[in-house]
């Protein structure tokens, strides 16, 4: 759920309207408490995925190439994370 709001929830069309940013606000803490994320501990979670957004990526892709069998490009995904 984390990563679903540092990354994909921002990018996603939107209407605004008044109150529309607390609608949001309260989706957000919903759904990350229901995933078991401490109240206290929501915003500086979402800070650091939404610092971290390339490192996400380069995890997403390594997991994807690994499932297609392509580990050879897993490894160099990470070893470029790396170096």
């Amino acid at each position: 759920m984390a990563a679903f709001y540092a990354d994909a929830a921002p990018l996603a069309s939107r209407l605004s309207w008044d109150g529309a940013d607390q609608l949001e606000a309260l989706g957000t803490e919903t759904d990350l408490l229901k995933s078991g994320v401490p109240a206290q501990q929501i915003e500086s979670l979402l800070q650091l995925f939404r610092a971290n957004v390339d490192h996400l990526n380069k995890l997403r892709a390594h997991t994807v190439c690994k499932k297609l069998g392509l580990v050879d490009v897993a490894t160099i995904l990470m070893a470029d994370e790396e170096g």
